[in-house]
């Protein structure tokens, strides 16, 4: 009996190269197209990384979309209870799934949105992939060179 060679057998068993993530927050002054979000996230974007602008009632929408889409931006924080109830339902969705696809997640956490990761992502099976990576204020926020450091270091 002849047996198939191994580099064949790698081939058709192998899984496929998984991709990173980012979790960034929706905001009035951080989004797609704004200086800010552009020199931040230019330090880390790379052909194998997907980016994700959260909200409170669409829960995660790819950059791609924010931009087709600026409107979204006048109701992306909504905190009626209903709408982040919405927000939840798909970033669980999208945790749910997630590993398959990822090897690494990384969220910016700040703002009103954070409420919605927090209760979709807890217990997920995309938790174990999660590393938060905190915007603080006293350390310039979006601007500090605390949070360039720890987002270059996260996402490698």
């Amino acid at each position: 009996m002849a047996s198939a060679s191994p580099s064949i057998l790698d081939g058709l068993f192998a899984r496929p190269t998984l991709r990173r993530a980012l979790v960034v927050p929706v905001l009035a002054g951080f989004r797609p197209g704004v200086s800010l979000y552009e020199d931040l996230i230019g330090l880390v974007r790379k052909p194998d990384l997907d980016i994700f602008g959260l909200t409170t009632g669409f829960g995660l929408l790819t950059e791609d979309r924010l931009l087709q889409h600026p409107e979204i931006l006048g109701f992306s924080n909504d905190l009626d209870p209903e709408v982040q109830l919405e927000g939840v339902i798909r970033t669980r969705t999208w945790a749910d799934s997630a590993p398959d696809e990822y090897r690494r997640i990384a969220l910016l956490s700040y703002g009103p949105a954070m409420r919605v990761w927090s209760d979709a992502v807890g217990g997920s099976r995309a938790a174990p992939l999660v590393t938060i990576v905190p915007v603080s204020k006293n350390q310039g926020g979006f601007r500090g060179n605390a949070l360039r450091r720890k987002l270059v270091r996260t996402m490698g």
